[in-house]
């Protein structure tokens, strides 16, 4: 019998990316491609979903609401998380001029996001209506570096376009435009407001929550309603607000989400 090598003598070593391995690998690599595509087709039913409002004769609805935000000093101000354009198509049947963070762009005829909209706003408080959308809209989209405000668009393949939407169990960032803006403002309204009237939202959202808690804190004005159909809901994120919590069951004329600011 000849002799063997110092190497056959050795245990047998297995490629680390041996067949077992890739096996593994291929698996979650269509795990992977199947959530990507499922993650696809739920941010476009969303989309297709809060496009555009069915009914706009329903947007009246918010008019009782709109009115009791308003103020002879101040336009009424709305911070809505929803993505379709109730608030937009109400201002529009009633005349109000609505400043939502978009200028025109003569040159480029586009309307284009410009947080100074916002902070050097002028206009009559009975003909205004302040808009911020916490979470995005349906209408917004992102090309070339440039956030746009046009007719509602979803594409998929083309990566210089992306529409500007926070979507439902993704992580909410609100450091980057047009999100931070928002919220920066929702801040600095409740930190110097009386009232606020919440309508059928539930405070789950972790940037909202916690601005709402901490103007709970400073703001000793601050008195918050809540109008929601499933009052036990918003009182569990609202425990240490207790105090200055009215709340209120949702009348059914209201209880259609696409319509509530």
């Amino acid at each position: 019998m000849g002799s063997r090598s110092y190497l056959e003598t050795q245990p047998e070593i297995r490629d680390p990316m041996g067949q077992r391995d890739q096996e593994k690998w291929q698996g979650f690599t269509e795990v992977a491609a199947a959530a990507r595509a499922l993650s696809t087709k739920l941010k476009r039913e969303v989309y297709l979903h809060y496009r555009n409002i069915p009914d706009v004769a329903r947007t009246d609805l918010l008019a009782k609401p709109i009115r009791l935000l308003k103020t002879d000093s101040h336009p009424s101000v709305v911070f809505t998380t929803n993505y379709d354009p109730a608030v937009e198509k109400f201002c529009a049947s009633q005349n109000l001029r609505i400043t939502d963070g978009f200028v025109n762009d003569e040159q480029a005829q586009e309307y284009i996001w410009d947080r100074s909209a916002f902070d050097d706003f002028s206009g009559s408080p009975e003909k205004s209506l302040v808009l911020f959308k916490l979470h995005g809209s349906a209408s917004w989209h992102s090309e070339n570096g440039r956030i746009i405000k046009g007719p509602p668009t979803y594409i998929v393949a083309d990566p210089d376009y992306q529409n500007v939407m926070i979507y439902p169990a993704t992580r909410k960032v609100a450091i980057f435009e047009p999100f931070f803006t928002a919220y920066d403002y929702l801040e600095r309204c409740l930190d110097n407001a009386e009232s606020c009237l919440v309508i059928g939202y539930s405070f789950r959202d972790y940037d909202t929550l916690m601005r709402f808690k901490s103007a709970s804190l400073s703001n000793r004005r601050l008195k918050i309603a809540v109008l929601d159909q499933t009052l036990r809901r918003s009182a569990r994120n609202l425990v240490h607000m207790e105090s200055r919590l009215t709340r209120f069951p949702t009348p059914s004329a209201m209880k259609s989400p696409s319509t509530c600011p």
